[in-house]
């Protein structure tokens, strides 16, 4: 996987919204999910050396589907396509990524 910002880089520019990239809000919820989650895990949590752009990931996708499906974008943010367009993991991966983020919030 490449260096966070470079990821992130890379997921906002793979929208398949009718802009180059994703609007500045969708980041901006991803950073509100991710201060959540913060608060809920233990201090002591760690994870493998990929945790940090698991976590970015899914926080990212649960943005794009909160705010873009029913909005007058109108087009779907699937996770297949995240796989398809960004190629770091796998549908099923992505799938657990984003469960797992839900339940902790």
């Amino acid at each position: 996987l490449p260096a966070i910002p470079y990821f992130l880089s890379s997921l906002a520019t793979a929208t398949p919204l009718p802009c180059s990239s994703l609007p500045p809000v969708i980041f901006l919820a991803s950073a509100v999910y991710l201060h959540r989650l913060k608060s809920r895990l233990p201090q002591n949590a760690t994870g493998k050396w990929c945790t940090v752009h698991r976590i970015a990931m899914a926080a990212l996708v649960v943005a794009c589907k909160y705010l873009c499906d029913g909005t007058g974008f109108n087009v779907p943010m699937s996770n297949r396509h995240w796989a398809r367009k960004t190629h770091y993991f796998k549908v099923q991966e992505i799938n657990l990524m984003e469960r797992e983020l839900l339940a902790y919030l």
